[in-house]
């Protein structure tokens, strides 16, 4: 049975600044299962007066200093029978704020404009939180809608130590202001767990972080961790195809009854075995389509029009 898991914030459970495979999972929970994970976000620098702080938050960045990034990430959280080769899902059931305030900064030489902004400015934001929306400075209120700038899994071991800034393929800094509730997010699972982190809270932002931050502030968010099993079909082309997949490729195999299948329509002819093996990718789908929760096709040989044939009809 689906449990709710919570992992808040503290010097144990926070890694500021970066993303590592060497990092141990804070909690480890089963597919299927809910786990609300709270984040901080800002120092001393971008909101210098203490008495804004959570007791938490001024213990975290009291204890740690950031290391090559900025951004303090919640994490990881392990998903138990998560393999490296597994897709995880992230579902993005519910985010709240949790502070009153935010902050908002522009360094010299940064964002899309450098030239005309070329002075250190940093801005804290009130928030209310009730009417959702934030008061500027200079006059105008808007409206807030939060998400997180930071989902990622762990990235790949030989990578080593990365700054928590530069999103890669195992998600990261992302920024998109689409990742709302009701979102899913797929991230590719690089070590056993997958050691999922989560951060850099925006309660607002455009289309980019064009001043180069957004409105950062303090998330709550109820997220749902799943490991999908997502089948791969490959159309076999040809019998030279299906025999160089069974002894040239690791961990491809094609049963003998295949095999013989291709080997006869081959005997007809190429266009006789091309049609074989589009038939056999159909039988293969509609035989999983129960058992998967997605299926990847591949084209062979970037022949796309092979891999729409197999989805035909379907």
């Amino acid at each position: 049975m689906a449990k709710t898991h919570r992992l808040d914030p503290t010097p144990e459970t926070v890694h500021w600044g970066y993303l590592d495979a060497k990092i141990p999972a804070r909690m480890e929970v089963q597919s299927g299962d809910t786990v609300v994970v709270d984040t901080v976000s800002g120092w001393q620098e971008v909101a210098p007066d203490p008495g804004l702080y959570s007791p938490a938050h001024a213990e975290i960045i009291g204890k740690l200093k950031p290391v090559m990034g900025p951004h303090i990430l919640t994490g990881p959280i392990a998903v138990r029978g998560a393999e490296p080769g597994d897709t995880l899902e992230v579902r993005i059931k519910a985010i709240e704020l949790t502070a009153d305030w935010g902050w908002n900064i522009m360094r010299p030489l940064r964002g899309t404009l450098p030239e005309d902004f070329p002075e250190f400015q940093a801005r804290v934001i009130p928030i209310d939180r009730e009417r959702m929306t934030a008061k500027l400075a200079w006059g105008p209120t808007i409206p807030l809608q939060p998400f997180f700038g930071i989902i990622a899994t762990a990235p790949r071991p030989e990578y080593g130590r990365l700054s928590s800034v530069e999103p890669r393929e195992f998600g990261g800094n992302i920024d998109c202001k689409e990742f709302v509730p009701g979102t899913s997010l797929f991230l590719p699972v690089f070590v056993p767990g997958a050691n999922l982190s989560a951060g850099d809270g925006h309660a607002v932002q455009g289309d980019g972080e064009v001043d180069l931050t957004a409105l950062e502030s303090f998330l709550e968010k109820t997220a749902r961790f799943r490991v999908p099993i997502l089948g791969g079909i490959w159309p076999l082309y040809s019998l030279a195809n299906a025999e160089f997949m069974h002894n040239e490729v690791p961990g491809a195999s094609v049963p003998p009854v295949v095999m013989e299948r291709m080997r006869r329509a081959q005997d007809k002819g190429p266009e006789f075995a091309r049609r074989e093996g589009v038939e056999i990718a159909r039988e293969v789908l509609q035989s999983i389509k129960g058992m998967v929760q997605g299926v990847q096709v591949s084209p062979p040989f970037g022949k796309c029009e092979l891999a729409l044939e197999v989805l035909e009809g379907l």
